[in-house]
């Protein structure tokens, strides 16, 4: 029998658990959390692939292709994907009381990114008037002195 990537991965006591909206993925030295619809997507893609018979690069090979992955601590997985979705993640996993002292969560995962606002654009007549800063003056012009 050929054995498959997954076959590979979850070898020697992997499994998963599945908690709604995450999903906890334990391998052999490595656990990691991601979204129930993701961990299908590459179960089904590690299901249709042969092993190359290196357990050790399968797993990196099954890892590598995840976008939000929330990494355990001393696993060798780097939490990584979209900021939202790892709130999201934290959240339910509070909700499931599981200790998050033991996950890899970026400390500033809530304050997220501040955007900055575009300035309103200059009216043309208000633009027209004034001078602009790299236009010449002309040499006959008296400087303005503030009061």
């Amino acid at each position: 029998m050929v054995a498959t990537v997954l076959m590979s991965v979850l070898a020697h006591g992997g499994r998963t658990n599945r908690y709604g909206e995450f999903t906890v993925v334990h391998m052999h030295g490595c656990s990691f959390i991601t979204t129930p619809m993701e961990f299908t997507q590459m179960q089904n893609w590690a299901r249709g692939r042969t092993s190359c018979g290196n357990p050790s690069r399968d797993r990196t090979a099954f890892t590598d292709r995840f976008e939000t992955i929330l990494g355990r601590s001393g696993s060798g997985v780097a939490t990584r994907g979209n900021r939202s979705v790892l709130s999201r993640i934290v959240k339910a996993m509070k909700a499931s009381s599981i200790l998050l002292e033991e996950w890899m969560i970026p400390r500033d995962l809530d304050a997220g990114m501040e955007m900055k606002k575009r300035k309103p654009p200059v009216p043309v007549a208000v633009a027209a008037a004034a001078p602009a800063a790299n236009d010449a003056v002309p040499a006959d012009a008296t400087p303005a002195i503030p009061k």
